[in-house]
């Protein structure tokens, strides 16, 4: 019994740790698109990709609205819950921020043709 224990347990870790690891390098891409799209760093064809893709990220993380008000109607929203749930809302957050910055950058001149 004790070893179908340990065995979840490690497989639990592992999930989490492929999500954590894949997670982070997927939103360091998103913030690297926002910052390069507002610097004007990277190409108008790159925003526009990094816009659909930070976009991507937004529309998934919306999905979380109706998980939060299930948890709060079943009375199961934790501390760690709300903790959670407020991360995803700045992760959320930045990556509508990515995508307006990135489309800003698709529709702004260069700034050779401004001088």
């Amino acid at each position: 019994m004790c070893s179908i224990a340990i065995s979840r347990f490690e497989s639990d870790l592992a999930l989490f740790l492929v999500f954590a690891i894949f997670g982070t390098l997927g939103w360091w891409l998103i913030n690297e698109i926002g910052w390069s799209s507002s610097r004007n760093t990277i190409s108008r064809v790159s925003s526009a990709f990094g816009a659909l893709l930070a976009a991507l990220f937004g529309w998934t993380a919306t999905y979380t609205g109706g998980i939060v008000r299930q948890d709060f109607h079943d009375a199961a929203l934790t501390v760690s819950g709300v903790v959670q749930y407020a991360l995803i809302i700045v992760l959320w957050a930045g990556a509508w921020t990515t995508v307006a910055s990135a489309v800003l950058r698709v529709f702004r001149k260069p700034r050779a043709e401004l001088a």
